[in-house]
């Protein structure tokens, strides 16, 4: 089972603790997890940019700074056990559609479209680190995850080619090894989540 970072090494820690949710008892787990600290960062991975189109390939939620988690639901390498999305989904539902927690993203307009077709209505939207950051910067050219995350943070972020990239090809997200995947995927949550304690304040 998932155990919490002891809270002197919360305080300090840079390292990165990314974890992949492959098993029953770790998801119920994280649930738990996430249910306490009642405010999460929540990304997706699917396999199309445009939301209408797009299927949930895995998610990623963080909940503390530099500690996030992906659960693999659609990659097509059986490399891992993958949970099912209906099992999942169907467990999360109550947490996602409960204003009394906290959800912040990146363009989590997004988020929002992809689960609406899913059956999932999101409330409490708490942060979108994108529109914070056109609040602070209206001139600014680009609100993407990189470049604020550069901007405030100091921070060079895997991209999203760089992930789907396989010699000349680019793969779809499903065909993405799972580990890969989490490495981007946590990262993008985690720097979503640490952004917002940044933003929101300002």
């Amino acid at each position: 089972l998932l155990k919490e970072l002891p809270e002197e090494a919360q305080k300090n820690s840079e390292e990165k603790n990314y974890i992949l949710i492959i098993e029953e008892n770790e998801f119920l787990s994280l649930l738990n997890h996430l249910r306490n600290h009642k405010c999460f960062a929540i990304d997706l991975e699917t396999t199309s940019p445009h939301p209408m189109w797009a299927e949930i390939v895995g998610i990623s939620l963080c909940y503390h700074p530099n500690q996030a988690f992906y659960i693999p639901l659609g990659h097509r390498i059986k490399k891992y056990n993958q949970l099912s999305l209906e099992w999942v989904l169907e467990r999360l539902k109550p947490l996602l559609e409960d204003s009394d927690f906290k959800k912040i993203g990146q363009n989590i307009k997004y988020e929002w479209i992809v689960l609406s077709r899913y059956g999932i209505h999101l409330n409490g939207i708490y942060c979108d680190t994108m529109i914070a950051s056109y609040l602070l910067n209206p001139t600014k050219h680009n609100h993407n995850l990189s470049e604020i995350a550069r901007e405030y943070l100091d921070r060079k972020v895997m991209e999203y080619e760089d992930v789907v990239k396989n010699g000349n090809k680019l793969l779809s997200f499903d065909e993405v090894d799972p580990e890969r995947a989490k490495e981007y995927s946590c990262q993008d949550a985690d720097l979503t989540l640490q952004l917002s304690q940044i933003l929101i304040p300002k």
